[in-house]
Protein backbone atom coordinates (compact mmCIF):
# COMPACT_ATOMS: atom_id res chain seq x y z
CA UNK A 1 0.00 0.00 0.00
CA UNK A 2 0.99 3.89 -0.70
CA UNK A 3 1.91 5.79 1.94
CA UNK A 4 0.40 9.39 2.88
CA UNK A 5 3.45 11.92 3.82
CA UNK A 6 2.43 14.44 6.20
CA UNK A 7 4.03 18.15 4.85
CA UNK A 8 5.28 16.74 1.20
CA UNK A 9 2.88 14.49 -0.67
CA UNK A 10 -0.22 16.16 -1.20
CA UNK A 11 -1.50 13.56 -3.73
CA UNK A 12 -1.62 10.92 -1.37
CA UNK A 13 -4.57 12.74 0.89
CA UNK A 14 -7.78 14.61 -0.30
CA UNK A 15 -6.75 17.62 1.64
CA UNK A 16 -8.14 21.19 1.79
CA UNK A 17 -6.33 24.38 1.86
CA UNK A 18 -4.70 25.21 5.62
CA UNK A 19 -6.98 27.07 7.65
CA UNK A 20 -5.15 30.85 8.41
CA UNK A 21 -4.08 29.67 11.40
CA UNK A 22 -2.51 26.60 9.68
CA UNK A 23 -4.16 23.76 10.47
CA UNK A 24 -4.74 21.48 7.91
CA UNK A 25 -7.80 19.17 7.15
CA UNK A 26 -6.99 15.69 5.40
CA UNK A 27 -8.99 12.77 4.87
CA UNK A 28 -7.43 9.22 5.12
CA UNK A 29 -7.45 7.75 1.93
CA UNK A 30 -4.57 5.35 2.33
CA UNK A 31 -3.39 2.67 4.42
CA UNK A 32 -0.38 4.35 5.98
CA UNK A 33 0.84 7.81 7.08
CA UNK A 34 3.85 9.48 7.78
CA UNK A 35 4.33 12.43 9.96
CA UNK A 36 7.66 13.86 8.84
CA UNK A 37 7.87 16.80 11.77
CA UNK A 38 7.38 14.03 14.86
CA UNK A 39 9.52 11.65 12.55
CA UNK A 40 6.56 8.61 12.71
CA UNK A 41 4.76 6.09 10.47
CA UNK A 42 1.65 4.69 11.65
CA UNK A 43 -1.12 2.74 10.17
CA UNK A 44 -4.63 2.25 8.81
CA UNK A 45 -6.93 0.00 8.52
CA UNK A 46 -9.50 -0.49 5.23
CA UNK A 47 -12.31 0.77 7.03
CA UNK A 48 -10.74 4.17 8.01
CA UNK A 49 -10.23 5.03 4.20
CA UNK A 50 -12.32 7.79 3.27
CA UNK A 51 -14.01 7.43 6.18
CA UNK A 52 -11.69 9.86 8.81
CA UNK A 53 -10.11 13.33 8.85
CA UNK A 54 -6.57 13.90 10.10
CA UNK A 55 -6.06 17.60 11.35
CA UNK A 56 -2.84 18.85 11.53
CA UNK A 57 -1.88 22.22 13.74
CA UNK A 58 0.06 23.54 16.18
CA UNK A 59 -2.86 23.94 18.47
CA UNK A 60 -0.70 22.36 21.57
CA UNK A 61 2.80 23.17 23.11
CA UNK A 62 3.82 22.12 19.22
CA UNK A 63 2.85 19.92 16.24
CA UNK A 64 -0.49 17.80 17.22
CA UNK A 65 -1.98 15.45 14.72
CA UNK A 66 -5.82 14.64 15.49
CA UNK A 67 -8.24 11.99 14.26
CA UNK A 68 -12.02 12.31 13.91
CA UNK A 69 -14.35 10.10 12.70
CA UNK A 70 -15.51 12.04 9.36
CA UNK A 71 -19.35 12.02 9.33
CA UNK A 72 -19.85 12.94 13.41
CA UNK A 73 -16.87 15.71 12.46
CA UNK A 74 -19.20 16.81 9.02
CA UNK A 75 -22.22 17.56 10.96
CA UNK A 76 -21.00 19.27 14.81
CA UNK A 77 -16.98 18.98 14.48
CA UNK A 78 -17.21 15.60 16.67
CA UNK A 79 -16.14 12.40 16.47
CA UNK A 80 -13.08 12.48 17.99
CA UNK A 81 -10.58 9.48 18.02
CA UNK A 82 -7.19 10.63 19.60
CA UNK A 83 -4.95 13.05 18.91
CA UNK A 84 -0.57 12.94 18.93
CA UNK A 85 1.01 16.21 20.32
CA UNK A 86 4.48 17.36 21.27
CA UNK A 87 6.16 19.34 23.63
CA UNK A 88 9.35 20.35 24.25
CA UNK A 89 8.96 19.21 28.17
CA UNK A 90 8.73 15.83 28.94
CA UNK A 91 5.04 14.89 28.96
CA UNK A 92 3.53 13.01 32.42
CA UNK A 93 1.05 10.27 31.29
CA UNK A 94 -2.47 9.64 32.68
CA UNK A 95 -6.07 10.70 32.16
CA UNK A 96 -5.74 9.37 28.62
CA UNK A 97 -2.83 10.88 27.92
CA UNK A 98 0.21 8.31 26.98
CA UNK A 99 3.80 9.59 27.07
CA UNK A 100 5.13 7.79 23.51
CA UNK A 101 8.97 9.29 24.91
CA UNK A 102 10.75 11.35 22.51
CA UNK A 103 12.89 12.15 19.53
CA UNK A 104 15.38 14.77 18.04
CA UNK A 105 13.71 16.59 15.36
CA UNK A 106 15.61 17.38 12.01
CA UNK A 107 16.87 20.54 13.53
CA UNK A 108 18.07 18.24 16.68
CA UNK A 109 16.21 19.16 19.00
CA UNK A 110 14.39 16.43 21.56
CA UNK A 111 10.53 16.35 21.36
CA UNK A 112 8.33 14.92 23.73
CA UNK A 113 5.43 13.08 22.20
CA UNK A 114 2.12 11.95 23.78
CA UNK A 115 -1.21 10.56 23.08
CA UNK A 116 -4.58 11.15 23.95
CA UNK A 117 -7.62 9.69 23.74
CA UNK A 118 -11.53 10.87 24.50
CA UNK A 119 -12.60 10.18 27.75
CA UNK A 120 -16.50 9.07 27.14
CA UNK A 121 -18.00 8.93 23.55
CA UNK A 122 -17.67 11.63 21.04
CA UNK A 123 -20.73 11.54 18.56
CA UNK A 124 -24.59 12.03 18.68
CA UNK A 125 -25.71 8.77 20.22
CA UNK A 126 -29.33 9.71 19.41
CA UNK A 127 -28.00 9.31 15.62
CA UNK A 128 -28.12 5.87 14.91
CA UNK A 129 -26.46 6.48 11.68
CA UNK A 130 -23.37 8.95 13.24
CA UNK A 131 -23.19 6.35 16.37
CA UNK A 132 -22.66 3.93 14.04
CA UNK A 133 -19.84 5.37 12.08
CA UNK A 134 -18.06 6.11 14.98
CA UNK A 135 -18.35 2.81 16.77
CA UNK A 136 -17.08 0.98 13.34
CA UNK A 137 -14.04 2.67 13.34
CA UNK A 138 -13.66 3.60 17.22
CA UNK A 139 -12.88 -0.28 17.18
CA UNK A 140 -9.44 -0.03 15.73
CA UNK A 141 -8.44 3.14 17.41
CA UNK A 142 -5.67 0.80 19.72
CA UNK A 143 -4.64 -0.71 16.71
CA UNK A 144 -4.04 2.42 15.05
CA UNK A 145 -2.18 3.61 17.95
CA UNK A 146 -0.02 0.40 18.88
CA UNK A 147 1.08 0.79 15.05
CA UNK A 148 3.06 3.54 15.80
CA UNK A 149 6.91 3.12 14.33
CA UNK A 150 9.34 5.82 14.85
CA UNK A 151 12.17 7.45 12.38
CA UNK A 152 15.21 4.31 12.53
CA UNK A 153 17.55 7.44 11.73
CA UNK A 154 16.29 9.55 14.54
CA UNK A 155 17.19 9.53 18.19
CA UNK A 156 14.16 7.61 19.78
CA UNK A 157 13.90 7.37 23.70
CA UNK A 158 10.86 5.10 24.37
CA UNK A 159 8.99 6.61 27.88
CA UNK A 160 9.91 4.52 30.93
CA UNK A 161 8.00 3.63 34.16
CA UNK A 162 9.02 5.13 37.55
CA UNK A 163 11.52 2.27 37.70
CA UNK A 164 13.43 2.56 34.51
CA UNK A 165 11.09 -0.26 32.30
CA UNK A 166 10.82 0.54 29.10
CA UNK A 167 7.27 0.78 28.45
CA UNK A 168 5.58 0.04 24.69
CA UNK A 169 4.79 3.63 22.88
CA UNK A 170 1.03 2.69 23.70
CA UNK A 171 0.61 2.19 27.32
Amino acid sequence: SSVVESQSDESAVESEEPEEDGTKLSTITENTYYNKTCGFTMTFPDNWKNNMYIIESDEFTGPAISFFEKSNYDVDESGFMFRIWTSKAEIESGNNTRNMGSIVDSDGNRIFIACNTPSDVQCDITSETLSSNYSNVSVNREDVIKSVVFDADREYNPPVDENGIILSTAE
